[in-house]
C-alpha cells in the first residue's frame, strides 16, 4: 500500500531544501551586492578628491588644468538651410 503520510514527508522534506539553498544564494548575493556597493561609494570618493584637488591647484596656479581646459576659440556652428525651420506663412 502506498503511505500518504510518506508522500507528503518527501515533499516536505523537498520543499525545505530547496528553501535552505534558496536563502543561501540570497544571501550570498546579497553579500556581493554590498561588496559592490562599497567598492563604487570609495571610488566616487577617490574622483570627488581628485576633482576638487585638480580645481584648487588650477585656481592657485592660474592655469587651466586638463580636466577643465578653456576653449582654444569660439566655435561657429552653421546649420544648412535644409535643416532650418521655415516660417509659417499666412494664407
Amino acid at each position: 500500500e502506498n503511505k500518504p503520510t510518506g508522500a507528503i514527508k518527501i515533499r516536505i522534506e523537498t520543499i525545505s531544501y530547496f528553501l535552505k539553498r534558496y536563502r543561501e544564494d540570497m544571501v550570498t548575493n546579497k553579500s556581493k551586492v554590498m561588496t559592490i556597493e562599497e567598492k563604487l561609494k570609495e571610488y566616487e570618493m577617490k574622483i570627488r578628491r581628485q576633482l576638487e584637488l585638480d580645481k584648487k591647484l588650477s585656481k592657485l596656479s592660474g592655469e587651466t588644468s586638463p580636466l577643465f581646459p578653456k576653449p582654444q576659440r569660439e566655435v561657429e556652428i552653421i546649420i544648412p538651410e535644409r535643416f532650418k525651420k521655415k516660417e509659417m506663412t499666412e494664407a
